[in-house]
């Protein structure tokens, strides 16, 4: 009720406040994903699966509204990643960058280093980087000479870590790990190991299982971001900052938090305008 200081009375027939609940859209939450391929000729039918299934990759990741980023390492001759993802001709699109080089059975780790200059603007400073090795080889670099070689990489460079994800050679037989394995990709299992990645068998046939599970977990691993905007409440409707809820759910359930006054916080830590 109302009451209404210069009558006196209390006025009961008014339209009561409503409220109104909206859902953000992210904006940020971005995920850089720099893939090499071993081109050589034990590697053909590999190649051409990763070309099959490489834009159903983008579209899991893309649909979980994660702005990202695809950089291929492989030789131009080998593979075009079509439309979508690539665009005409085999050309470069807006969330792709082909570094076409050959890239032999044991040097993935020294191109992916010695190429940096060709796709390191396409990366950004504030975004999770996860890194592919798809082989049926080992390196002749190892997991030690990797990280070390990356860490003299700036501008963005990868000072806050990296994930590495391993489609390569493992398993029983000995050396070779798998029926079409060269040899066991062990630089690359090492990497996965230390960083939390995912590995698969190279020696698989069903390669779309293998993006799909490998673009859950990359899709995991992208921060949240810091910057979320405010949903649209409607024509007449104005937004008090005073009287926002905002809902944040969780794998662990459902936890909502008010906002009843303006606070400056890191990002991460709270919410504040």
């Amino acid at each position: 009720a109302l009451f209404d200081a210069g009558t006196g009375t209390v006025d009961t027939n008014f339209t009561p406040c409503q409220s109104t609940v909206a859902e953000a859209t992210p904006v940020g939450g971005g995920v850089d994903i720099i893939i090499f391929i071993d081109t050589s000729g034990s590697m053909n039918q590999e190649t051409a699966w990763v070309q099959q299934n490489i834009n159903a990759f983008a579209s899991y990741i893309g649909g979980l509204s994660l702005d990202y980023r695809v950089v291929l390492i492989a030789d131009g001759d080998k593979i075009c990643v079509p439309a979508p993802l690539g665009g005409p001709g085999c050309t470069d699109g807006p969330n792709f960058r082909h570094v076409k080089v050959y890239v032999g059975s044991r040097d993935g780790l020294k191109k992916t280093i010695n190429t940096y200059s060709q796709y390191q603007d396409f990366l950004r400073a504030d975004t999770t980087k996860n890194f592919v090795a798809i082989t049926d080889d080992n390196s002749t670099e190892g997991a030690s000479w990797f990280k070390t070689e990356l860490a003299k990489l700036t501008n963005p460079g990868f000072a806050d870590g990296f994930f590495y994800h391993s489609i390569v050679a493992y398993g029983d037989i000995e050396k070779k790990g798998c029926s079409t394995g060269a040899k066991i990709g062990q630089a690359y299992l090492d990497l996965t190991d230390e960083t939390g990645g995912v590995k698969f068998k190279v020696c698989e046939t069903d390669w779309s299982s293998i993006f799909d599970a490998m673009a859950q977990s990359v899709a995991s691993s992208a921060a949240l971001p810091c910057t979320y905007p405010f949903p649209d409440p409607g024509e007449g409707k104005l937004i008090n900052p005073f009287q926002i809820k905002v809902t944040h759910l969780s794998e662990a359930g459902v936890q909502q938090e008010a906002l009843e006054k303006l606070t400056k916080t890191t990002c991460g830590d709270g919410w504040y305008f």
